[in-house]
This record gives C-alpha cells, structure tokens and sequence, in this order.
C-alpha cells in the first residue's frame, strides 16, 4: 500500500550504513559473497519482491546511493557526462545574443553537466539493479568479496594464534 511504499522510499535513502548495522547475524560473509547480497534488511526484502521488476542480469545493490555509483562509471559514461557538457556550451554560444554570448556558454556548459551527469548515474543504477548488462560490475563485485573475505580469514588466523 502506500505506507509501504514510502517506508521503502525512506529506507532507501537513509544510507549503507543502517543497512549494513542491521544486517542478520546468522548469515556469514562468505555467504554474502556467494549470494551477492549486500543489503541483509528484513525490512527492505520484504517489500524489495512486491516493486522489483524482473531482470535478466544479476542484481548487484538493489538501491544504490551515491557512492556507488560514483565507483562504478564506466569510461562511456564519463565520455556521455563530457560531449553533454561541450554540446550544451556549443548550443549556448550559437544562442547567445551577441553581447553575451559567454553566459550563454557558462550556462550550457553548468546544464549540460548536471544533465548528463545524472543520466550516468541513472544508466550506472540500472547497471547495478539488473536491468542492463553488467559483468564488469560483477568482476569487481567478486574481487572486493573475495579480498575482503581473505583479510577476514587472516585476522580469524591472526588471533587464534594469539590463543
């Protein structure tokens, strides 16, 4: 209903970091690394089922924040954020007065980024939730798992020979 979904709206803003303190007990990291799941909240898997809609690719994060997708532009959306931003100053300049014909490009320019900058992280989103390929981003997801999986088991090694 509507309340539910406005608890998932607020859950999914808030941040990792409260996902990641409620986190179950019983499931251990190496099963998180098996099954991908980063977020582990009662709460958010119970309504996550009722709106998702099915994908053919792995879901890595169901509700990215902005770090990550920060972490995971790709040189194509880095390249899409730069030719929107000069395209937009170009169109600014050939619409400018000619008195002013530099604000014109200051403000293409400012558009054009804040534009295409969110139609990246709109494109790295989809990317993460399953709905466009995205075996790159399962490749990372699997090497920072498995690295820290390897520095969970040093520290385990590390303090049973403390003992």
């Amino acid at each position: 209903g509507w309340l539910d979904w406005k608890l998932y709206l607020v859950l999914a803003f808030w941040g990792s970091d409260f996902f990641e303190n409620m986190s179950s007990k019983d499931e251990t990291k190496e099963q998180r690394v098996r099954n991908f799941s980063y977020f582990d909240n009662e709460i958010l898997d119970k309504h996550w089922d009722k709106y998702a809609m099915p994908t053919d690719y792995p879901v890595l994060l169901r509700a990215p924040f902005m770090k990550d997708w920060i972490r995971y532009l790709r040189p194509s959306d880095y390249g899409l954020i730069l030719l929107g931003a000069c395209g937009a100053g170009i169109a600014g300049y050939m619409a400018g007065p000619r008195g002013i014909r530099m604000e014109g490009v200051k403000l293409g320019f400012f558009l054009g980024t804040i534009s295409t900058t969110s139609l990246s992280a709109q494109r790295v989103a989809q990317r993460l939730q399953g709905y466009y390929p995205n075996a790159r981003e399962v490749e990372i997801f699997r090497k920072r798992y498995e690295q820290e999986r390897a520095e969970d088991l040093q520290k385990q090694r590390a303090a049973e020979l403390r003992l």
